[in-house]
């Protein structure tokens, strides 16, 4: 028996369009949209990259210069 999949061509077209929009906005705009996700993100949701990265490398010791 040969399985059928639903015909998703249209969410793929859609999903590129999405994308060319994104893409054309200027770096502002995008900055704003960033800022929106976060104030509707469930509070302790939004992870800093950057924070989480310095927390997980392991603490060396720098060579003293005399």
């Amino acid at each position: 028996m040969k399985s059928s999949y639903p015909d998703i061509s249209g969410i793929l077209f859609a999903k590129a369009q999405r994308r060319q929009t994104l893409a054309a906005l200027s770096w502002e705009e995008k900055v704003a949209i960033v800022e929106q996700m976060r104030k509707l993100l469930p509070r302790g949701m939004w992870k800093d990259r950057v924070a989480d990265k310095k927390s997980d490398r392991p603490r060396t010791r720098r060579p003293t210069t005399a």
